[in-house]
């Protein structure tokens, strides 16, 4: 019996073993929020080893909290009044140890009730000792939440991309239209899948310069092979709802774009962007090449927003841009010539609206004449509106049949080349973004790829812009830093970034050379200093 017994013992005392120290392995897993200093009887001072004990806990677990109480407390032997004077020299005892560790004195809050809180009966030792303590609680630091940035660098090409032209034309009628940096663009009649006759809203970018395919988020590449652009057009068309229009099937846009340095081998590429980085990749469409055209479409008829209709009847295809051929296109790309050809187009509109209206006097509706039409006095030898119109006329004409003898030599005998006309011709049978590119011919050995000290992010964009290529390269986001890969090195170019966050605009823009290596620098800017600064790109 007594052997049973003793057996039974040892297992009750081996199970209450096991279940302490799962208990105790457990408990040392959860957070403290309480922790005790005992203390002697009648004693305000901690012992050694109570201070040892305080401190290791103070090191790992109190140094990183936000504040702490303490409150001191007594067993019950004693007077109140004597016991609430001893908690209270306990707890500033433990108060002026924390300060000693560390602590800040400020985040440290003291309160003492004597024996009015026991811990345990008063009716042991044991009990006793459990309530000569301080007790400390504490709460843990305030988390430092940085603010919410949700800005995309997407954003602030919303800010800098540049406003569509927009024309309102008759869906049933061959239309050209004349767009502002000398794009030429025929839509043929029936082209759009509607069965209205109402005016068929038609947008389009332009995009010529490298500032303006900054601005637009565009670059030059395809499937990461380098492509030097000629031009890139963007078109886009609804009805009268809202709703967006697609060309019919069979109808393509004749798109004309004016070069200053025109390259043999171009052809059409159609823009795409990822959706998830924004980026433009343009795919190749096979068998359509830019080439040299002219046809004849009949009539020309452009409506404009505001609702003003004008319908002329056209021979040929450039009949309607004689009146402005002088060098409006070599201008496309300089801004005091631009400047030149609208002044020059202004005069033209206001001489055929004085002359539809009968005008004979210098000025209308607040347009002074005199301001744009001075010089084109002087140029021509005449005095009078009358004459400077007739003259201009014999001029269109005499230009008009001497350019299209040229052209049609060079497109009927092979004789001539792009640089006769100047122009890239393409047909698209899709809206949206199409571009003019050749591949470039750079020499595919030695190449390095260029690290950035940037690392990706949803708020920067970095690229290379390489003037004398008329390329644009994005930088690879793959890996830790921004690259550029697979480029030539020692390579002139312009090194641009952009940032945006906070709905702050940051760039950094330096010439250099392509190496192995590359500093970005970031300066915040305004939006027009921005642009401003974009500009250098062209010059």
């Amino acid at each position: 019996m007594t052997t049973l017994l003793t057996l039974q013992k040892k297992i009750s005392f081996s199970i209450l073993f096991i279940f302490s120290v799962v208990f105790v392995s457990y408990a040392d897993q959860i957070p403290i929020r309480e922790y005790n200093v005992q203390f002697r009887t009648d004693e305000s001072k901690v012992t050694k080893a109570q201070y040892d004990r305080l401190k290791k806990f103070y090191l790992n677990t109190l140094a990183e909290a936000g504040t702490i109480e303490l409150c001191g407390h007594t067993d019950a032997r004693g007077s109140d009044e004597y016991n609430l004077a001893l908690s209270e020299r306990r707890v500033t005892e433990v108060k002026d140890l924390l300060i000693e560790f560390g602590f800040k004195a400020e985040n440290i809050s003291i309160r003492f009730v004597g024996e009015s809180q026991p811990k345990q009966e008063n009716n042991s030792e044991n009990g006793r000792k459990e309530n000569r303590r301080v007790t400390i609680t504490w709460e843990e630091p305030a988390i430092a939440v940085e603010p919410v940035d949700d800005s995309h660098i997407r954003d602030l090409y919303k800010l800098l991309e540049q406003e569509k032209q927009e024309f309102c034309i008759d869906p049933q009628r061959d239309t050209i239209l004349v767009l502002d940096q000398g794009t030429v663009i025929s839509v043929p009649a029936n082209a759009f899948n509607t069965n209205s006759n109402q005016c068929v809203k038609f947008r389009a970018k332009e995009v010529y310069k490298f500032s303006d395919m900054i601005m637009e988020n565009l670059s030059t590449t395809s499937s990461g092979r380098a492509l030097e652009t000629g031009g890139m057009i963007y078109t886009e068309a609804e009805d009268q709802n809202g709703n967006p229009l697609t060309l019919n099937p069979g109808k393509e846009l004749t798109i004309m774009l004016p070069t200053n340095d025109p390259k043999e081998g171009m052809q059409l590429f159609y823009g795409q962007r990822d959706p998830h980085t924004d980026d433009m990749d343009w795919t190749l469409s096979e068998g359509i090449r830019p080439s040299i055209s002219w046809y004849n479409p009949g009539y020309c008829n452009g409506w404009s927003p505001s609702g003003g209709v004008s319908c002329e009847k056209c021979g040929i295809f450039f009949c309607r841009l004689f009146g402005r051929i002088d060098e409006t296109f070599s201008g496309a790309f300089n801004q005091d010539q631009r400047s030149d050809n609208k002044s020059f187009r202004q005069c033209q509109r206001e001489l055929r609206r004085r002359n539809r209206r009968g005008f004979t006097s210098v000025s209308s509706g607040g347009f002074d004449q005199q301001n744009y039409c001075d010089s084109l006095f002087d140029q021509y030898g005449v005095d009078n509106w009358q004459a400077l119109n007739d003259t201009l006329q014999k001029i269109r004409e005499a230009k008009r049949k001497e350019q299209m003898d040229n052209i049609e030599k060079s497109v009927t005998e092979g004789s001539g080349n792009i640089s006769d006309v100047q122009y890239y011709v393409m047909q698209t049978s899709r809206l949206g973004w199409v571009n003019c590119d050749v591949f470039s011919s750079y020499d595919k050995k030695n190449r390095i790829d260029m690290l950035t000290d940037i690392t990706p992010s949803d708020q920067i964009n970095c690229s290379l812009i390489i003037n004398e290529r008329r390329s644009l390269f994005p930088a690879d986001r793959e890996g830790k830093k921004f690259k550029f890969k697979n480029v030539v090195p020692g390579l002139a170019v312009w090194i641009l970034a952009l940032k945006y966050k906070f709905g702050r605009a940051y760039l950094s823009l330096e010439k250099g050379r392509i190496s192995e290596s590359t500093n970005i620098k970031f300066r915040e800017v305004s939006i027009d200093e921005l642009k401003t600064e974009l500009r250098k790109l062209d010059q």
